[in-house]
């Protein structure tokens, strides 16, 4: 697989987005793509990477050469997460100790000496949440004619859904365990009627401005000509929206999309107005904000938020695509050896 393709950042200056420090910055290519680049329908894989962080600067508004390998690097050399087993086991041992009157006192000597342990197992699994939080989390991604395989590696899940046999299954690589649950009708869900309160959120543009769009300069990534967009807008709710508190928000947002269908999200239009200030703070999908069916391949956003958030930045990679077919089919089945658990 042909490794990503570098892009390089020209700065024109600065700009300020609520007092977090950004650059502006045109896009341009570092090499055109090649005379034969890459094509891709909706059955292809790709590895992604997610971070949602808060109260930090912003990334930079565009891909750097290294930077998905980079942060994947980062991600493969976290930690592993503390396990809590020893302290859970103590705590049972405690309860049952203090049960009787005989024994209420080691209990008591217990209860010091677990408070003692889950203090230290508190701190260490803070520290390993920063770090995860810091480097994000990634994803390996599969679909092949309708069908959805979705790895994480660092929650020993993998998450396949086949629509068509009304499947969906749930793997444990580390246990080789299976469930799965399977629809009375493949195919159909049944109708739920609900009303959320994130519909009666009001959603104005501060002066009627809306907002504001602008294209960046071709790029190239994973070998692939990219359109890249950018967007400003200064919105109000009226009320909490998902990680938007009630009150004013900035948002900045740039969005690089190649023209490869996206097998999760269908084609339509840009969103626009109040509800592209919906999707960002309350996201319902990855799909391209510009472009919905065709695939983002970077998009990283700022947007202050305030209690109980804070300001946030989000930022979405994707890369080592490749295309998906019928010898990979059994990656959306369950391995002979697994055993199949409530």
């Amino acid at each position: 697989m042909k490794r990503p393709t570098g892009i390089s950042l020209r700065s024109s200056g600065p700009f300020i987005l609520a007092g977090m420090a950004v650059f502006a910055s045109g896009v341009h290519c570092a090499a055109r793509a090649s005379n034969s680049p890459p094509t891709f329908t909706a059955d292809l894989a790709f590895d992604q990477i997610g971070r949602v962080l808060t109260d930090t600067p912003p990334p930079p508004p565009g891909p750097s050469p290294d930077g998905f390998a980079s942060d994947a690097r980062r991600i493969a050399d976290l930690p592993a997460i503390p396990k809590a087993d020893g302290i859970m086991a103590a705590a049972e041992a405690t309860r049952a100790l203090g049960m009787t009157p005989l024994t209420a006192p080691a209990a008591q000597l217990g209860a010091i000496a677990l408070g003692a342990a889950t203090n230290a197992y508190t701190a260490r699994a803070t520290a390993v949440g920063k770090a995860y939080m810091q480097a994000g989390s990634m994803t390996h991604a599969w679909f092949y004619r309708g069908w959805t395989r979705l790895e994480t590696p660092a929650l020993h899940s993998v998450a396949i859904t086949k629509p068509d046999q009304g499947l969906e299954i749930w793997l444990d690589p580390a246990a080789r365990t299976y469930r799965e649950k399977r629809k009375t009708v493949p195919g159909q869900d049944a109708e739920v009627y609900s009303v959320s309160a994130a519909d009666d959120v009001r959603i104005s543009f501060d002066g009627g401005n809306a907002p504001m769009f602008k294209t960046m300069n071709e790029a190239v990534l994973e070998g692939l000509a990219v359109r890249g967009y950018r967007t400003d807008a200064t919105f109000s709710v009226s009320g909490t929206l998902g990680f938007c508190s009630k009150g004013s928000h900035v948002l900045s947002e740039v969005e690089y999309v190649a023209d490869v269908p996206d097998p999760q999200v269908a084609t339509g239009p840009a969103l626009g107005g109040s509800a592209l200030a919906r999707e960002v703070c309350l996201p319902t999908n990855s799909g391209s904000h510009r472009e919905p069916g065709r695939l983002v391949l970077y998009r990283a956003i700022s947007l202050t938020g305030g209690p109980p958030y804070g300001d946030l930045v989000s930022v979405l990679e994707r890369a080592n695509l490749r295309s998906v077919g019928a010898a990979e089919s059994s990656l959306f089945s369950v391995p002979s050896e697994y055993k199949e658990v409530p």
